[in-house]
C-alpha cells in the first residue's frame, strides 16, 4: 500500500548546540521557540542521491536550538514567510499541526504572536515553478518543486544576520 502525502510525518530533530554530536532534545513535531541566529544550507548523500536540507538556529536563553530539516512543503512555507520579515534576528514561535479538514500537516510561524505570512504569492511565484512529472499515459505521478527550492535557496543566501550578541 503506497502512502499518502498526509501519511508522512516530517521529520525535525532539534538539537542543543552546533557539534553534530550535540544532544538531541526533540524529535517531536509540535513546536519550537527562539531568536533566529541563522539559516544554513546542506545536505548528504543518500544512496547516490544528492538530498538538500537547511538548518535553523534558533537562541533561546544560552541555549540554541538547531532544527534540520529536507525541502518540503512545510519547510518552504517557513522559509517563504522568513523572507518576508525585513529583520531576520526575530523571536519567531514554529509550530507544526495537522489541518483537521485536509489531514496534512501545516506550519504555523508567528512573531510577536502575529503570523509571518509569506512574501511570495503561491499562485504568482510559486505554482508557475512546479514541473508536473507525468507517467507513460500522461497522470501526473508526482511534482518537481526543484525550480521552487533554487529559488528560495537564492533567498536564503541573501539573507543578512545580525551576530546574536549584537541584537538588543
Amino acid at each position: 500500500m503506497k502512502k499518502e502525502d498526509k501519511d508522512i510525518d516530517p521529520y525535525f530533530e532539534i538539537r542543543k548546540g552546533y557539534d553534530k554530536d550535540a544532544e538531541v532534545v526533540s524529535t517531536d513535531n509540535s513546536y519550537i521557540e527562539g531568536v533566529l541566529e541563522k539559516i544554513e544550507l546542506g545536505g548528504y548523500d543518500y544512496e547516490g542521491e544528492w538530498i538538500d536540507t537547511f538548518k535553523v538556529y534558533l537562541r533561546d536563553g544560552g541555549e540554541t536550538l538547531i532544527w534540520t530539516t529536507s525541502w518540503n512543503s512545510l519547510s518552504r512555507n517557513f522559509i517563504n514567510g522568513v523572507c518576508k520579515l525585513e529583520n531576520k534576528n526575530v523571536h519567531l514561535l514554529i509550530s507544526v499541526y495537522t489541518d483537521k479538514k485536509s489531514g496534512y500537516k501545516k506550519i504555523y510561524t508567528t512573531h510577536n504572536g502575529q503570523p509571518i505570512g509569506w512574501k511570495f504569492d503561491y499562485e504568482e511565484h510559486i505554482k508557475p515553478l512546479i514541473v508536473p512529472m507525468t507517467n507513460a499515459k500522461g497522470k501526473v505521478e508526482k511534482n518537481d518543486y526543484s525550480l521552487v527550492d533554487e529559488m528560495f535557496k537564492k533567498e536564503v543566501e541573501a539573507m543578512v544576520f545580525t551576530p546574536l550578541d549584537d541584537v538588543k
